[in-house]
Parts: structure tokens; sequence; C-alpha cells
């Protein structure tokens, strides 16, 4: 007699193999979220830092302040980058320096990456909008995550 199909074994080890093979993938995937994720926050940042060097130059006979930078932020950066970051991204001063900053939300993973590449970037963490002057490198446990731009 010729047998037909698979048995329940055979169907239950083939779902089985399948099901650690997607928990592989998945968890693999993690990681490269938070990199992918870590390097447009960086980027943003750096984006940040030029357009606020070449304001303080053009405004350097003036008084460059940041709120004027905050105004006309617009015209420094190209509109479809300004449109991506504006809401996520800020400028703030604290004593005679300036620190673009990262208030959007943040993973585990993501923070973790960028702990990882702080001193690469010349990151500093920071909460409530303020950069932490006194620790010269990003961590994990910091809220928001500043570069010294001026």
């Amino acid at each position: 007699m010729k047998r037909r199909g698979f048995t329940l074994i055979e169907l239950l080890i083939v779902i089985a193999v399948l099901g650690a093979l997607t928990a592989m993938m998945t968890l693999s995937s993690g990681g490269a979220v938070g990199s992918a994720n870590a390097a447009k926050i960086t980027h943003g940042l750096q984006t940040l830092r030029t357009a606020v060097q070449m304001y303080v130059a053009e405004y350097s006979a003036g008084s460059p302040t940041v709120d004027k930078f905050n105004d006309l932020s617009g015209d420094y950066i190209d509109k479809s980058t300004f449109d991506t970051i504006k809401t996520q991204f800020i400028v703030v001063a604290s004593g005679d320096s300036w620190y673009a900053g990262y208030k959007g939300d943040m993973t585990s993973e993501t923070k973790n990456k960028l702990a990882d590449h702080a001193s690469d970037n010349k990151l500093i963490g920071g909460a409530d909008g303020k950069p932490t002057v006194k620790a010269p490198a990003y961590a994990k446990d910091d809220d928001q995550v500043f570069l010294l731009v001026h």
C-alpha cells in the first residue's frame, strides 16, 4: 500500500524548523533596525551642525542667536530635509556653545548603537532639551543625544 501525504510527526518537525528560522531572522533584524535609526539620528545631527555653521558664518558680523537660527533654519537646509527633521531635532544653547539635539523616541537598541559610536561621532547625552556637558559621551541611559555644533 502506497503512503500519501505526510505524517503528523513530519509536519510538526517542519513547523518547528520554520518557527526556529523565523525567530532567528526576527532577532537578527532587530540589530539592523537599531543601527539604521542610530545612523539616521547621527546624520540629522551632522546636517544641523552644517546649517548652524553656515548661519554663524553669515551672521558673524551681527549677533547670531539660537532663536534667530530656529526661525531661519529652513534657509540653511534644503526644504525636504528640513521638513523631515524639524519635528525631531532641535538646536539649543548652553553657555557660549550651541548643540544640535534629537528629541524623538529611541528604542533601547538605538540607544545602544548610539552609545557604541558616541566617541567616534562626538555625541553627548542629555535630557529635557539640555545637553549634559559634564559627561563628554552619550550613554545608553540618556534620554536625548546632542552634538556640539558651535
